[in-house]
């Protein structure tokens, strides 16, 4: 069975017996605004809890598992393809790809205080504009001189 069938059910089974728990008397259930509670001295009140946890944990677990199932099966067909073993015997596009140079930069606005990063001169200036235009924009707004 899959695990984010399963998963659905722990969540379902948790809350039915949540529920059961609540009409057997051993829970006391309440609404505060629009959160549900419930309130309990008895330690078997755990289970439902427990079970919702696990349920939530297995949905949140099971994209990977779908993923890794699918790119196996892609990974296997791209390595037998024919373009893949044209492009090992390239030589050129392999000499390209390691002439092209990446350059990145960025800010971080921390209230007033920006913390520009890069390692490209150019990066750095253009971030350095959008912290200047960003700035005055803020000045603008807050003393309404737009």
């Amino acid at each position: 069975m899959k695990t984010y069938k399963v998963g659905f059910l722990l969540i379902i089974a948790g809350f039915i017996l949540s529920l059961i728990f609540a009409v057997l008397g051993i829970d006391k259930v309440g609404l505060f605004l629009f959160f549900p509670f419930i309130i309990s001295t008895n330690p078997v009140s755990i289970i439902p809890f427990l079970l919702i946890f696990i349920g939530f944990i297995m949905l949140f677990i099971s994209p990977i598992f779908v993923l890794r199932n699918e790119y196996e099966n892609k990974y296997d067909d791209y390595y037998n393809n024919d373009i893949y073993q044209n492009l090992n015997q390239d030589k050129n596009v392999i000499n390209e790809d390691k002439n092209k140079k990446n350059s990145f930069g960025g800010l971080i606005m921390v209230g007033p205080i920006p913390i520009i990063f890069g390692n490209d001169k150019k990066m750095i200036y253009i971030s350095m504009i959008i912290v200047v235009i960003i700035i005055l924009l803020y000045i603008f707004f807050i003393y309404h001189l737009l």
